[in-house]
């Protein structure tokens, strides 16, 4: 058996320009393909970083990061 190609799941922010708004991406990538994405708005964005953290209060730093940008 071979292994197929990493696959990730990844959140990107990509900040307001003078040609598109700030927005938040959800994708899924096989290899250095993306296969699938969605855009999120602000709450979506806030709420899969609640889903994302871990348990007990013990967040790791960049989702506080993404959570503090979301307050700004």
């Amino acid at each position: 058996m071979t292994a197929g190609p990493a696959e990730a799941l990844r959140v990107s922010r990509y900040f307001q320009t003078e040609d598109s708004p700030a927005q938040f991406r959800l994708s899924i990538w096989s290899g250095d393909r993306a296969d699938a994405a969605i855009s999120l708005d602000d709450a979506e964005a806030a709420r899969l970083s609640r889903f994302l953290a871990p348990p007990g209060g013990q967040r790791r730093r960049l989702l506080d990061e993404l959570r503090a940008s979301l307050r700004v």
